[in-house]
Order: structure tokens, then C-alpha cells, then sequence
């Protein structure tokens, strides 16, 4: 039979259309990253003792420790698990004592009055303490502070603890990436975790952002690959095959937790605008961490994704590019 010009239009129409639909019909595909590798921490050079050990390939010197802030009730605590402060920029540790303090102060672990200078462990560098020093006396101020809130906190009668793991988990010449991690009970069903990496210039101390390392012309690779992990990892319901359907269904999620039934909301998520928090450099690949429900279900707990370098590839700036 043969078609006429009309016909053959109409159907080249259709076949144009449906290439498109399923350009964006992309099927989820599994990925192999697991979190424990990622959060594995560095391991230092040599088998020193803990405040005698070095990392990476400059040998820069660091310690770990174990450290609590006591008290003569076993369920109020304080407890950090492989604390590591290395001898880097003071801005990179002072984020790390920054970070501490928020997690303290938000908790109510100590005063909200109480204010940590956002030069603290430059000055006290300054005036003439070591790395190792400088720590342990921004520790010691965390502490007394804690001590004079423990009356409060113990008027709550529930258990009131915070844990906190902080170390690196990357380093290279350029750039080192920390794990910084915090779980707090302060009563209630469940207990809130924290979770972020951090990658920082070593020379500035600067933490590197989404900008600093995707070139403009790359982001909207990087957000679908992002969407498209997120939906093999962390998929919203089951039975979920594209990474349209999980973008569809995390807009349900996220309008029923803002309190907007519709998928359609002032939070609308699309996988060219899909969110991207400042990315990690790991090993691996690019990564990146989300919230306590920001993407998922608390259940979820802080959702990891890592996109590895070669479906980025060109895509990063050429210092990243592996």
C-alpha cells in the first residue's frame, strides 16, 4: 500500500515523538558502590602511636582518638570515635570544630550563648600551640561548656547522647576529603543523624563546591546522573523501572511531606534541576550526600550516591577528572 505525503508526515511525527519519550524513559540500572566502602577511614602511613601518625603521600602528620565528655550518668554523653586533626590549614580543622559545635549547640548539649570565633584554631596557632594542642583545648571549651549544661540536661529524665565519627577518607596533593558524622538522641522515637563529606583545598583550606569542580556545560549530565543513582539506591516505592517514575514518585513523597498532596509543589523536583549538595572527591568517583529526609524517608538515613568518574567524563574540571 502505498502512503501518501500526508501519511508519511503524520507517522514520521509520531516516530520523532516516540524517540524523544523514551529519551527520557531512562531504565534504572544497578550501581556497585557500596556506603561502608566509601565511609572507610584513611589509613595513616605507619603503625605510630595515635597522636604520632602520618597520611598520604607528603606524610602530613595527624592523631586519632577515642574521646568523651563523662558524666556520672551513663545515658547523658558526649563520645567521639576516631576524631583525626591533621597538620593542614587551620580553616580545614576549624570547619571540622565549626562542625561540632553546631551539632552541640542545635542539640542543646551546650548553651546556645556560647560562641566558638570563627578564627579559633588559627588563633590559638598563632599564639603558639601546636595543631595537636590547639584541638585539645577547643575540646576543653566544648567540655566546661557541656559540664555547666548538665543540670539542664539531666532535668529532661531521658537519655540525651551524642556520637560523633570524623575523619578523612580521601588525600591527595591538592585535596583532602572528610567524613563528618553525628547521631544525637535527645528523646522521642529515634535519634537524628548528620552525615557529610567534605572535600578541601589543601593550600586555601577552602571547601570546594559544585562549581568548583563541574564545568557549566557539564551539570546537566551530572544531575541526571545523579537522579538516575538515587533512583537504583534510594527508590521512594517499589516496582520503580525509570528514572522518570522515581522522580514522579519522589515529588509524591516530598509533597506529602511538605503537606501538599500533589506532585506538583513548591519542592518540585525534575532530573534537570535535581538537587546536588557540595560533592565529595573519593576514589571512586564523585560523591554526594543528602539530609534526613531532604530526599528520602528517615528510614533511609542519610542517602550516599557515588557517580563514577567515567560517566562524568568531561563533564569535571580537567584537575578532577581521574
Amino acid at each position: 500500500m502505498k502512503l501518501s505525503r500526508f501519511s508519511f508526515q503524520f507517522l514520521f511525527l509520531i516516530l520523532v515523538i516516540l524517540i524523544a519519550c523514551n529519551q527520557n524513559q531512562r531504565p534504572v540500572v544497578p550501581y556497585d558502590v557500596e556506603p561502608d566502602e566509601v565511609f572507610k577511614p584513611l589509613q595513616p602511613n605507619d603503625e605510630g602511636s595515635p597522636d604520632n601518625l602520618t597520611f598520604g603521600n607528603k606524610d602530613i602528620s595527624g592523631f586519632i582518638f577515642d574521646h568523651d565528655f563523662t558524666t556520672d550518668n551513663s545515658e547523658i554523653f558526649v563520645y567521639f570515635q576516631n576524631l583525626t586533626i591533621l597538620d593542614v590549614n587551620p580553616e580545614i580543622n576549624q570547619n571540622i570544630f565549626e562542625f561540632i559545635h553546631q551539632q552541640l549547640s542545635e542539640g542543646g548539649f551546650i548553651s546556645n550563648s556560647f560562641e566558638l570565633s570563627d578564627k579559633e584554631f588559627a588563633n590559638l596557632q598563632n599564639s603558639g600551640l601546636s595543631y595537636l594542642d590547639a584541638a585539645g583545648k577547643i575540646l576543653d571549651i566544648f567540655d566546661n561548656s557541656f559540664d555547666n549544661q548538665y543540670d539542664s540536661i539531666s532535668s529532661y529524665r531521658t537519655p540525651f547522647n551524642i556520637y560523633f565519627q570524623i575523619y578523612p577518607i580521601y588525600l591527595d596533593s591538592n585535596y583532602i576529603t572528610y567524613r563528618q558524622y553525628s547521631y544525637t538522641y535527645t528523646g522521642g522515637a529515634h535519634g537524628i543523624t548528620a552525615s557529610y563529606l567534605k572535600t578541601f583545598n589543601l593550600a586555601s583550606g577552602k571547601e570546594l563546591t559544585l562549581s568548583d569542580i563541574v564545568k557549566p556545560e557539564g551539570l546537566n549530565q551530572v544531575h541526571e546522573e545523579a537522579a538516575a543513582h538515587m533512583a537504583y539506591s534510594y527508590p521512594i516505592y517499589e516496582n520503580i523501572t525509570t528514572v522518570n517514575q522515581y522522580v514522579d514518585s519522589l515529588n509524591v513523597w516530598l509533597g506529602n511531606f511538605y503537606g501538599d498532596e500533589s506532585a506538583e509543589h513548591d519542592n518540585e523536583v525534575t532530573i534537570s534541576n535535581f538537587p546536588l549538595p557540595n560533592p565529595a572527591l573519593i576514589d571512586e568517583g564523585l560523591a554526594f550526600i543528602y539530609q534526613m529526609y531532604t530526599m528520602a524517608p528517615g528510614s533511609d538515613g542519610c542517602p550516599l550516591i557515588v557517580i563514577p568518574y567515567k560517566e562524568i567524563k568531561g563533564c569535571l574540571y580537567p584537575q578532577f577528572e581521574k
